[in-house]
């Protein structure tokens, strides 16, 4: 059968029209017997199955037309889509509607179908042999998706290296007020696929969140740095007694050393700062006494134990313009080194240490925030340090720190 043979629509029942004296109402039994009236029952009686010469009786036109209206009218309402509701004296009458038998509940839109023969149980009540058209299915508003939802997408055909694919999302909107969250799965052709979340505000601003292979993490376009990235260049939970180092930053630097520069170090408890070798160096002619006598004659010394010239002189003077001696066996060294290969390599401290020292770095740069800071130190020891410059090759400042 095709959907053109479907017969038209029955807009006017047989006999809408009819006179009243033309069409009678088709009662269940016959009012009374023999009389030749049709009724639900019998239909047309035995009666007027018997010519009239032997006693029968004719059928009434009447009668046919009010089967017809009354057979018409059931036709046309299931046309017009209806689904006749539950009947509790029907259900009983014809011994209880069959398994899979769909009616209509008391409240538009809800269906209910059977799931037992001869159910005369009403829909809805406790233990009733009725389902709900819908079971199963996730209505617009409430409900819980129990198991697993595949939503798919086509790439497109002619897709390029490089290009950026966003398949469908599933989008969680604010009502009204311009907020919205949307999920989507995102691919960037021949590199990976990021599980994408986009927040819009209700300017239209969004921003973006992506977890891409290995577990990156990008924000706005910019990735996003894990403690395990920074481990090459803040160390974790010291040991003696120390602290961790939290934030470091050269302070007024711009490329090259100069007296205004120093480390900025920021610790749990407090900032501290350490100074760049051009600081050091100007601090130290500001404050140093110019050549000349200054002392007028005479005896300034009070009595008492002091340290010898030889003493002194074997604390605190070297042979290296670049190493200086601290009281109590300790000592700074500051120098230059040049980084000209790629990677790293071991650098020799001016002078041996007694143990590893700390060394800070300072890089002359291009101006390259992330080229110019992109270095790290490793493998002290009392001699020695391994430095990788990664991406930037040139002149380096080292200040060093540590036991004489």
């Amino acid at each position: 059968m095709k959907q053109s043979d479907c017969p038209a629509l029955l807009a006017t029942p047989i006999a809408q029209n009819a006179a009243a004296s033309d069409i009678a109402a088709i009662p269940a039994l016959q009012a009374r017997a023999g009389d030749g009236t049709a009724s639900l029952a019998l239909g047309f009686p035995p009666e007027t199955f018997i010519a009239r010469s032997a006693g029968g009786v004719p059928p009434r036109g009447q009668d046919m037309n009010g089967l017809l209206n009354l057979i018409s009218k059931i036709l046309q309402s299931y046309q017009a889509g209806c689904l006749g509701r539950y009947d509790s004296s029907f259900a009983q009458a014809i011994g209880g509607y069959p398994a899979g038998a769909v009616v209509s509940g008391t409240t538009p839109g809800t269906f209910w179908v059977s799931v037992a023969d001869n159910n005369v149980t009403t829909p809805g009540s406790a233990g009733a042999a009725w389902q709900n058209l819908f079971e199963g299915y996730l209505p617009l508003s409430g409900g819980t998706l129990d198991g697993s939802m595949v939503i798919q997408s086509a790439p497109p055909q002619n897709s390029t290296s490089g290009q950026y694919i966003n398949y469908n999302q599933i989008q969680f909107d604010s009502a009204g007020r311009g907020g919205n969250l949307q999920i989507y799965l995102q691919e960037h052709v021949g590199y990976q696929f990021s599980a994408v979340f986009a927040i819009g505000q209700n300017d239209g601003t969004y921003s973006f969140l992506g977890l891409g292979r290995g577990n990156t993490l990008q924000y706005n376009g910019q990735q996003v740095a894990f403690e395990s990235d920074l481990s090459a260049y803040i160390s974790g939970t010291p040991s003696g007694g120390g602290q961790t180092v939290r934030n470091m930053q050269a302070v007024g630097f711009s490329g090259s050393d100069s007296p205004g520069t120093y480390v900025q170090v920021a610790t749990p408890s407090g900032v501290f700062a350490l100074p760049s070798a051009a600081n050091i160096n100007a601090s130290l002619v500001a404050y140093a006494q110019p050549k000349g006598s200054y002392q007028p004659a005479g005896n300034y010394q009070p009595a008492g134990n002091y340290v010898t010239s030889d003493i002194y002189s074997s604390d605190f003077s070297t042979s290296d313009s670049r190493v200086v001696n601290l009281p109590y066996g300790h000592r700074i060294q500051m120098f230059t080194a040049t980084m000209n290969v790629p990677g790293g390599l071991t650098i020799t401290f001016p002078e041996a240490f007694s143990g590893p020292p700390i060394v800070l770095a300072g890089s002359d740069g291009s101006g390259d925030s992330q080229t110019d800071t992109d270095f790290f130190i490793s493998e002290r020891t009392a001699t020695s340090f391994y430095f990788n410059s990664r991406n930037n090759q040139g002149s380096f400042q080292f200040v060093a720190i540590g036991p004489r």
